[in-house]
């Protein structure tokens, strides 16, 4: 017993001293005023890319929403990247004002898209800077304005708000919501208030064209957002946020595709761990940052939720008493329903409609649990198509929220 004693008290201690980083990084930057950015002219010329993979239903939409942007046409291309698909993808975008890249070569994923499109345009000199968006996004009229004044005030590489466009459909959108709101304001706006690096979460980014050759970036995992700011960070390269930066993405509705997504998100944090755990601690030591530190207890979570799960089995072997186990349940839920709660009056949403997720959020994290283990135990790392079927238009959109 005096084993696994020993065992329980450093599992907590991990446990605690990744706990205490988020939490105190998440709550002292609001003791810091927020800094206003200087608005500017159009200047900034953007080379928007967007990897599709059987996308028809939602393309149009976020094609229909970058043309209707305030902000000069002629300062922005649009190319979709159509691959692996067998609907009207390509024919869609065409008739919607896009152009068309279509990889050459077999490509697998999200990742391996961009890659293809980062080495084609790398020498091209018509656009400044890059703009990274998935097929169901929908553009705010005023998203690459705030952009470019991202640019303008000297940022190099830009995450924007992502919002969702179907936040109210049903208790696991809604939660799915929350978890990007999660990271909106604690992993990106909070560091920003104190002039730190954000993170990188999906889509919604742009940066400057020389970074992908800067940072020697070449995606190889499934999660290609967490390995790009994995590589920014290794390489010194701060990521701005600007909340402004307004875009709009589609969340499951089923626990199917909830947790199908899920796998593949935590599939691919272990792949970043394993491919670049060495270069972030040898970065580590040249320079300790706040980003840094960030990109690796990201990089361990899926560890943290098996570690959690071997610590609450441990505490019942070691302590058991119903009592304790059902009120640490309940505080745990309560804790979690309060942050939704607050999350959703922050961001100024209807609180009545979104009950079900704020009730729903805590068992959506719980489910991190089994979805981290089946995701080591799975020999296949594969990119498993997600649908997307929200067609929804911008106005609706505005008028909803």
């Amino acid at each position: 017993m005096l084993v696994l004693k020993i065992i329980f008290l450093i599992l907590n201690l991990l446990l605690f001293i990744n706990g205490f980083h988020f939490v105190f990084f998440a709550l002292l930057p609001f003791f810091k005023k927020e800094k206003k950015m200087k608005d500017f002219k159009p200047k900034t010329r953007f080379l928007i890319l967007i990897a599709a993979r059987n996308e028809e239903l939602v393309i149009p939409d976020l094609i229909d929403s970058i043309k209707s942007q305030n902000y000069p046409k002629e300062l922005v291309k649009t190319y979709v990247l159509p691959n692996n698909c067998f609907d009207k993808t390509k024919e869609v975008s065409i008739k919607h004002g896009a152009m068309i890249l279509e990889p050459e070569i077999k490509v697998n994923t999200k990742g391996e898209v961009l890659n293809y499109a980062f080495k084609y345009f790398q020498d091209k000199d018509f656009f400044d800077a890059y703009l990274i968006l998935d097929a169901d996004n929908i553009l705010h009229p005023n998203f690459l304005k705030e952009m470019n004044n991202s640019f303008l005030n000297g940022e190099k590489v830009v995450q924007g708000f992502r919002d969702s466009k179907n936040l109210y459909d049903n208790a696991i959108s809604c939660s799915h919501s929350l978890f990007f709101y999660l990271q909106n304001l604690f992993l990106n706006e909070t560091r920003q208030r104190i002039s730190q690096s954000a993170n990188i979460n999906g889509t919604g980014y742009a940066f400057l064209k020389e970074i992908p050759q800067k940072i020697n970036y070449k995606a190889k995992t499934l999660t290609e957002d967490i390995e790009f700011t994995t590589t920014c960070a290794i390489a010194g390269i701060k990521i701005g946020y600007n909340k402004k930066a307004c875009f709009y993405d589609e969340q499951a509705t089923s626990l199917k595709v909830s947790i199908k997504q899920r796998k593949r998100w935590v599939q691919g944090t272990i792949q970043v761990f394993k491919n670049y755990y060495i270069p972030i601690f040898k970065s580590m030591q040249k320079k300790l940052t706040l980003n840094k530190l960030d990109i690796f207890f990201i990089s361990i979570a899926p560890f943290m939720q098996i570690l959690t799960l071997i610590s609450t089995i441990l505490a019942n072997i070691i302590y058991f008493n119903i009592y304790i186990l059902i009120s640490s349940f309940l505080a745990l839920y309560l804790a979690t329903s309060l942050v939704s709660l607050f999350l959703i009056k922050y961001y100024q949403k209807n609180i009545y409609k979104a009950l079900p997720g704020i009730f729903y959020f805590a068992i959506f994290n719980i489910f991190w649990i089994p979805i981290s283990i089946f995701a080591f135990l799975s020999n296949k790392n594969n990119w498993d198509e997600i649908k997307h079927t929200k067609s929804i238009k911008m106005q609706e959109l505005l008028e909803k929220n």
